[in-house]
């Protein structure tokens, strides 16, 4: 991703932080849409990555947070962040993703991505344009879900180069101010991560001076007061709002939590679950992503369908074809979710409204009734 390998980077942090995002994103997957109060049992179940839940996915298959990530990584290859953030190659990007019929895509990310190109054939005015008209008020996590690669790209740049790269990328979907800070909070708080392993409250420190100096949104108090304490978080409610994914992943940071544990309380708290996960595991930037492939546990490599091909420069997000017995009683039991439960999971509101899958309330209704929507034979080309 990096035209050249800097001084200072530490790789095995850099490769262990992406592939937790696919790690926490994969598990969190089974339990997105869940109606109800997720228990301790369901987030073990969903730990192991066993596929199923609303959308059907594979074992360990990944959504639409790590294939945006993925995309981002694809648009920033071969561009030097000196030169500034590469907007046409990352906007083609994801056009080429929105393309290719995602199964689970956000209405801010849908309306951004979904535009045609100018007259020349470029997308990032065209893509900037839409998203400040018609996304600007919106709160949602579509834009720091996707951010970590930036953060990996940027390692060793100077502090206002990698705000300003992060608050660029958000302009393409989501400029709103609050996201942006975000951003830039979050980049700020992974690039020290990736240079100084495990110096967590040195990521803390270098976080709270920045957001006292430069943070004028709510994402201050968020940092300086919610942050603090999670315990009567609730997560929810307004479940796409970027409030608690950012929340969720500063605490955790103070607490210098293990990775596993972040991720199990992450499920535990419900919502957006696979963003909120997702998003943590940049925050540790845990060496190989340890609860993945520990050594008691390398059947989840197994499980793991995410399949990097670099000689053809392809990746794929590949679910299993067959269900195992474990499967098939994870699916019939994500068939018997009940209408009215469903009906209650998307009810939006003007902010945290970036977790509407691609199908239509109706036609996603409909399916719920007769079963989970198919997503493990879809296929996602870069």
């Amino acid at each position: 991703m990096m035209s050249a390998r800097r001084a200072g980077v530490n790789w095995d942090c850099a490769y262990g932080a992406f592939l937790g995002l696919l790690c926490g994103d994969a598990a969190g997957a089974t339990l997105e849409f869940s109606p109800g109060v997720i228990t301790k049992l369901d987030v073990g179940r969903a730990m192991l990555m066993p596929g199923g839940g609303v959308f059907n996915v594979g074992k360990g298959q990944i959504t639409d947070d790590s294939e945006l990530a993925l995309s981002l990584a694809r648009g920033l290859s071969g561009h030097r962040p000196s030169d500034g953030f590469a907007l046409e190659s990352v906007a083609r990007q994801y056009v080429a993703w929105c393309d290719s019929k995602p199964f689970d895509i956000g209405n801010t990310c849908a309306a951004a991505f979904g535009v045609t190109p100018d007259k020349d054939g470029n997308y990032a005015a065209a893509m900037t344009q839409t998203a400040a008209t018609s996304c600007s008020s919106s709160e949602a996590n579509g834009s720091l879900m996707r951010i970590a690669p930036l953060a990996i790209w940027s390692v060793g740049e100077l502090e206002e180069s990698i705000v300003a790269l992060a608050r660029t990328e958000a302009t393409l979907s989501h400029p709103n101010l609050v996201c942006q800070d975000c951003n830039a909070v979050y980049c700020l708080l992974v690039e020290h991560l990736l240079r100084n392993p495990g110096d967590f409250q040195g990521a803390v420190d270098r976080g709270e001076q920045f957001v006292r100096n430069s943070v004028l949104s709510v994402v201050r108090q968020w940092f300086l007061e919610e942050s603090l304490d999670i315990s009567t978080l609730v997560c929810t409610k307004n479940v796409g709002h970027v409030r608690w994914a950012f929340v969720l992943a500063v605490y955790f940071l103070r607490e210098n939590e293990s990775y596993e544990r972040a991720i199990h309380q992450t499920l535990l708290k419900g919502g957006d679950t696979d963003t909120n996960a997702a998003i943590l595991p940049t925050e540790e930037s845990t060496p190989e992503a340890e609860w993945a492939v520990r050594p008691g546990q390398r059947h989840l490599r197994r499980g793991l369908k995410i399949e990097l091909m670099v000689k053809d420069q392809t990746a794929y997000s590949v679910g299993s074809r067959h269900r195992t017995q474990v499967e098939e009683s994870i699916h019939q039991e994500d068939k018997k979710l009940k209408y009215v439960k469903a009906e209650q999971l998307f009810q939006l509101d003007s902010k945290g409204d970036n977790v509407v899958p691609s199908v239509t309330k109706q036609q996603k209704l409909a399916k719920l009734q007769k079963g989970p929507i198919l997503a493990s034979t879809r296929k996602f080309r870069l």
